[in-house]
């Protein structure tokens, strides 16, 4: 789907406060809101618009510790084997609510992650179980004093749901 001018600024306006009534919204741009209305049920149809959800902050639910890691996958004799291993552990990675981000460098056996946890103790218990692992050749680890921008990424953090299931909140 191609986007004009007046998506970017609907999305624009989106990003800004998803919460915003289109009405507001049409009224900021001069539009009638059903044109609004269209666009947005177009763009969340394309694929555009993936959900709403809410931002919460990592800190004031605990979480102080936030580490940014470098992995790198190897030791195979087959190149290959390096990178489906890379891919195993990242999928494994995924099912660990301290670890907000998981991202596959351009050689696909290094594996970026950012971990967050409510103390050091938190964060290392992952990277002792990175360490201990036979196919991680390397792992740099940088601890974050202070998140400038991107604070996002760390969240949403996961929940138990009432039905007892991890749930995205």
């Amino acid at each position: 789907m191609a986007l004009d001018d007046l998506d970017r600024k609907i999305l624009c306006l989106l990003q800004q406060n998803a919460r915003t009534p289109f009405t507001k919204i049409a009224e900021k741009l001069s539009i009638p809101d059903t044109t609004i209305h269209f666009r947005v049920k177009k763009l969340i149809e394309n694929g555009v618009i993936k959900g709403y959800t809410v931002l919460l902050s990592p800190q004031s639910l605990g979480y102080n510790y936030v580490s940014l890691v470098r992995l790198k996958i190897g030791g195979h004799i087959v190149e290959d084997m390096s990178v489906k291993k890379a891919e195993q552990l990242a999928e494994k990675l995924k099912a660990d609510e301290r670890v907000r981000f998981i991202a596959l460098g351009d050689q696909k056996t290094v594996i970026y992650l950012i971990l967050i946890g409510k103390d050091p103790n938190d964060v290392n218990d992952i990277i002792q179980k990175l360490k201990n692992d036979p196919d991680v050749q390397e792992l740099v680890m940088w601890n974050i004093a202070k998140v400038m921008k991107g604070e996002e990424m760390l969240s949403p953090i996961v929940f138990q749901d009432i039905g007892g299931r991890n749930s995205n909140v």
